[in-house]
């Protein structure tokens, strides 16, 4: 399968993927609130969050594996391929033990430090170590294969058993929260989910790659930009789940934390949406960046561009606009906190597109290796991130660390454009950051015209919200396909000549 067909079928399986993980992932927070109270899903979404964490032993390691396989993997260097899974089954190994660790010490200590959730200290322990099992899995069994399925443009399979297992777990917890089980219960059932999951990893890898194999190799690899990777992860996802842990470790109250994570379950739901068209054509971009095609890799960043503009002004024009009414019908039966707050769903929608744009850039950036070249940046980033969102949480709650986490986005979407355009395209910055305004002003625009729809008519069922959804979804697809065509016009030429026409 060529490159091109490979990066659409990564992307269309993981934008269904995907969907379905949104789908199911907005009934869990709902059963458990419902069934177990807001600060059961305070407790929970603060636990996971932390826990990504103790992920990040392996961030290195993962990034440094895939950029080191893109060149013998498109070269068919078998032995220079056996060394590098060699060495990352080793090193997953080890760090995957020092993670068990940290997980057993920390859920000791945890329980200490957050404010009360209505649970004895040693529960929160138990469900802290239950959680646990997914980065366990991570590590243990599933690493290895995952740098091998991504780095060869595979990472259709990644996401498609994440995506499994994860609404294994989900639906599993509802079931169990439905039945009137106890809490520790429901999540321990659920959990059995990445035991499924690594046994699946197991069995496509090796059908699909029965010609490798992870053992019996006397020459390790010594992997190039493992430090800096670990490094740039590291900064990424504390930039990303700074918030929980500032919400946590400030002890502000679990119900508090709980009206966040509902917001932010749909923030997230749009990254995953985003991040599966980026991952869909990373590697592509990878493998022309190792085969030193600049003239290739510019015209096909061009078109995928111009595509992704399109579909970026749809995506939030819809989100902007969905927000509050989406917030207001799903938290009709929660009567322990207040969570319908207008001025978070518009912080959040700013945050998304914000860090949509971000992704796009560093998709680049990361097939490249430009790691060493981005940490100053990201750095900064995260000093903003975590200072002005504490600080405007003080100020202002909720919303003041919403406040806090835009500006620091804003910085570094700029600057990773800079980066990417600069050192890696080596094309001018002008046509993106047009394509971005008009995106702006086109998202505005639904905006205003939906505002007074929804004032005329009220939006207060999930079947008036799914077809006024529908309508804007409709709208802001002409009104982007018209845009971006006489700014794109170049590209959309060849998009119509090379797909449509055929």
């Amino acid at each position: 399968m060529n490159r091109r067909k490979q990066s659409l079928l990564n992307a269309v399986i993981a934008l269904f993927s995907e969907a379905v993980v949104a789908l199911v992932g907005f009934w869990l927070p709902q059963a458990i609130i419902v069934n177990y109270g807001s600060k059961a899903n305070g407790l929970i979404t603060s636990l996971q969050q932390l826990m990504q964490y103790f992920i990040l032993i392996e961030a290195g390691l993962s990034g440094a594996a895939v950029f080191s396989l893109y060149k013998p993997l498109a070269e068919n260097d078998t032995n220079q391929i056996q060394r590098i899974l060699f060495s990352a089954r080793r090193m997953y190994s080890k760090i995957g033990w020092v993670f068990v660790l940290l997980v057993v010490l920390t859920s000791v200590v945890y329980p200490v430090l957050i404010a009360d959730t209505g649970y004895p200290n040693w529960m929160v322990s138990v469900l802290f170590c239950l959680i646990g099992l997914n980065g366990a899995t991570q590590l243990l069994f599933i690493g290895k294969y995952k740098v091998l399925l991504n780095a060869s443009q595979n990472n259709r399979y990644v996401v498609f058993l994440n995506a499994m297992s994860t609404c294994l777990f989900s639906l599993t917890i509802i079931l169990i929260a439905n039945l009137k089980a106890h809490f520790i219960v429901a999540v321990g059932l659920g959990c059995m989910a990445y035991l499924v999951r690594a046994f699946c990893y197991w069995l496509v890898v090796r059908k699909l790659f029965p010609q490798y194999g992870y053992r019996d190799n006397s020459e390790p690899y010594q992997f190039k930009n493992q430090k800096e990777v670990f490094i740039q992860q590291i900064l990424s996802l504390l930039v990303m789940n700074s918030s929980i842990l500032i919400l946590s470790f400030s002890k502000t109250d679990m119900t508090e934390i709980s009206v966040f994570t509902v917001y932010n379950m749909i923030l997230t739901a749009v990254f995953m949406l985003m991040n599966s068209i980026h991952n869909g054509v990373s590697a592509g971009f990878g493998d022309l960046i190792a085969r030193n095609d600049l003239p290739k890799l510019q015209s096909t960043y061009a078109e995928y561009e111009a595509v992704y503009q399109v579909f970026w002004t749809v995506v939030f024009s819809c989100v902007s606009a969905l927000y509050l009414p989406f917030i207001a019908i799903y938290s009709q039966k929660f009567t322990d906190a207040v969570y319908v707050r207008p001025t978070l769903c518009v912080l959040f929608s700013i945050l998304g597109a914000v860090w949509s744009v971000r992704i796009q850039q560093s998709v680049l950036i990361v097939a490249a290796g430009k790691f060493k070249e981005i940490q100053r940046g990201s750095i900064i980033e995260a000093v903003l991130a975590v200072l002005l969102s504490a600080v405007g949480l003080m100020i202002w709650g909720l919303e003041g660390m919403m406040i806090g986490r835009v500006i620091a986005a804003l910085y570094r979407m700029v600057d990773f454009i800079r980066l990417s355009h600069r050192q890696v395209l080596k094309i001018k910055l002008r046509v993106t950051f047009k394509g971005i305004i008009l995106s702006t002003v086109l998202i505005l625009l639904v905006n205003l015209a939906t505002v007074w729809v929804s004032n005329q008519i009220p939006i207060d069922t999930y079947v008036k919200w799914g077809l006024f959804a529908l309508v804007i979804a409709v709208v802001s697809l002409i009104m982007a396909l018209i845009g971006h065509m006489l700014l794109y016009r170049e590209q959309a030429r060849v998009i119509i000549r090379k797909y449509i026409k055929k």
